[in-house]
């Protein structure tokens, strides 16, 4: 959602954020011309006689008019979602979708935004905005489409969960564009799957790169001899280096393997601390 700064006040730009200049007069310091905020570690300040709005440009999420799966067969929007859910996610390891809690669920707000439309050859829609991911079969991956890159998926077969038996099935990408719309902002993760049955389309809440680094085998499955050895190559998180930032559940379920991706270069130690930080006061 959007960040309100308070005039005279001083932050850290952590991610991409697109501000207004001028919003009651105020205006941002040290920006260049285009009043975009970069990815730097620069400290902005906020000066002037009003505060001003500043706005992420990734938030990556659902509109609030997406079904999501519960574990008991029923469906609910994403806006009506609530911690006490438990819904239906796959299980790479197994190769399973099964029952899990939730772990963040994330309002990003109600405002515009720019929504990309994915229609499927079975008539199924989903809209995201910003990057999404969504697990493309042809490519063995979850893929995040973008404006950049999103017609390029059109023809590629994704998953999509199949209630009546439990398993899933192939659909088509066959047609894709973008408009803008006022709707609110939703993103969900289960707990140790990390991801969420959308539209009935298998999905995962961003970042790309914390989710593709374990070795796929078979369609759906991961690589299990490939893990095993990244295991002993790499080693695992011991609890005492995560205990400031995770519960020991979490730890267990996922925070000891991060070592592997962090050791392998996909991201550092300090990027997963700036994740969980950003996402805390959502942790449910």
């Amino acid at each position: 959602g959007s960040a309100y700064i308070t005039q005279g006040s001083s932050f850290q730009a952590k991610y991409t954020y697109k501000g207004n200049q001028s919003d009651g007069g105020a205006t941002i310091t040290n920006t260049t011309p285009t009043t975009d905020l970069t990815t730097s570690d620069t400290t902005y300040t906020v000066t002037g006689v009003g505060d001003v709005v500043i706005t992420p440009t990734g938030d990556s999420c659902f509109t609030d008019d997406t079904i999501i799966t519960l574990a008991d067969g029923t469906h609910k929007k994403i806006s009506e979602i609530s911690k006490d859910d438990r819904i239906i996610s796959y299980n790479f390891f197994t190769g399973e979708f099964e029952e899990q809690s939730i772990v963040i669920l994330v309002n990003h707000g109600t405002r515009e935004y720019e929504v990309l439309h994915m229609i499927y050859d079975d008539g199924t829609e989903l809209k995201t905005i910003g990057e999404h991911g969504i697990f493309n079969y042809d490519l063995n991956q979850f893929v995040y489409p973008t404006k950049e890159n999103y017609l390029s998926y059109i023809g590629h077969k994704f998953v999509k969960y199949n209630e009546d038996t439990n398993s899933y099935e192939l659909v088509t990408l066959v047609d894709a564009y973008y408009d803008t719309m006022i709707t609110g902002a939703w993103s969900i993760t289960s707990s140790s799957n990390s991801n969420a049955i959308a539209n009935n389309m298998l999905t995962v809440a961003p970042p790309a790169n914390f989710h593709n680094w374990i070795t796929m085998g078979d369609k759906l499955r991961y690589d299990m001899d490939a893990f095993q050895q990244d295991i002993e190559t790499y080693g695992l998180y011991t609890y005492e280096e995560l205990k400031d930032y995770m519960t020991y559940e979490q730890f267990v379920e996922v925070g000891q393997y991060l070592k592997i991706p962090v050791e392998k270069g996909y991201f550092t130690f300090e990027y997963i601390i700036e994740l969980i930080e950003q996402y805390k006061d959502w942790f449910i």
